[in-house]
């Protein structure tokens, strides 16, 4: 197994086990409190929460507001004909929002701020592995851990040139739209959910990944709850 498998491989420790199924009990409870919203304080809420959807999304910031709109129809389109998403559904999207005919894996080294990504030549392999293994074999997995690791396979591996963050929430919001779940709502970027291999940085685990997308989930309830 290659050093980037092993490191995005990690289970999770008894301390996050036991967090994230907390945790997930809170987000449960709050899907029951807003099943008993009306529709006018339902649409009220969804209003709310808007402004810190696009908080991370990086589209305003560099006037791609039309791309992240295109994006945001393809995956609200497929969670109404309940389609899973593919891998090729993740090159569609990072096609529409770097404003591409056509994405493809990226043959150069990228940075996180000074470390460097999946080194090109080991793209493959982990891409290979999160496909038939994260991706495509969730069905054992509570919808919200297995949603937490798909986006922190992808985050984490960077496989395209640009837009890898965007793409990696579109995926997450695809997912949990499909179980009945709110989108995430973020007040900070994604930095939490991406593993390095630097000994100087205290990376991400998988356990780390899992309990930041349940605070910004829950984020996205209390905003709609008027409770944030």
């Amino acid at each position: 197994m290659s050093v980037w498998l092993e490191r995005l491989s990690r289970g999770f420790t008894e301390a996050e086990s036991s967090q994230i199924q907390a945790e997930i009990f809170n987000v449960k409870g709050l899907q029951l409190e807003l099943d008993s919203l009306s529709t006018e304080h339902l649409q009220e809420g969804l209003i709310r929460m808007a402004p810190y959807r696009l908080k991370y999304s990086g589209s305003l910031r560099h006037g791609r507001v039309e791309s992240w709109q295109q994006a945001n129809s393809y995956v609200a389109e497929k969670i109404q004909a309940n389609e899973a998403p593919t891998w090729q559904d993740i090159l569609n999207l990072n096609a529409l929002l770097t404003n591409q005919v056509k994405s493809e894996i990226r043959t150069k080294p990228v940075y996180l701020g000074p470390f460097e990504a999946c080194p090109p030549e080991d793209l493959a392999l982990t891409l290979q592995h999160f496909e038939r293994d994260i991706l495509t074999n969730k069905a054992q997995l509570d919808p919200l851990i297995a949603t937490a690791l798909c986006q922190y396979w992808l985050v984490s591996l960077h496989p395209f040139e640009d837009g890898n963050g965007r793409t990696s929430v579109l995926l997450s919001d695809w997912l949990l739209g499909l179980n009945g779940y709110l989108p995430m709502s973020f007040d900070t970027k994604l930095d939490g959910m991406v593993a390095t291999l630097s000994s100087d940085r205290v990376s991400a685990t998988p356990g780390n990944a899992v309990l930041k997308l349940l605070t910004n989930v829950q984020r996205s309830y209390r905003l709609v709850l008027n409770d944030a």
